[in-house]
């Protein structure tokens, strides 16, 4: 924080701090009120598919790729491409 009281953090890092779910697109105007600061946005992707952000976390929590897969898309099989 900058002695002025006021501080810099890029949109993406601070999604990545409050969540993808609390924050769904960095597509926001913030502004002070009573309350606190209201954040109004708008988009969230399309809602189909992977999410790149939560698969982004998931591996970096550790999960592999097929893991990843396996939770977007659960009616599918994973298998290896034949080399012919």
């Amino acid at each position: 924080i900058a002695k002025n009281g006021t501080t810099e953090l890029k949109s993406n890092n601070f999604r990545i701090k409050v969540g993808a779910t609390g924050l769904k697109s960095t597509l926001v105007k913030i502004t002070p009120n009573h309350d606190g600061i209201l954040f109004a946005g708008k988009g969230y992707g399309h809602g189909v598919g992977m999410s790149q952000w939560g698969a982004n976390m998931m591996a970096q929590k550790g999960l592999d790729y097929q893991d990843i897969l396996k939770h977007y898309y659960q009616s599918v099989k994973i298998v290896a491409l034949s080399s012919q």
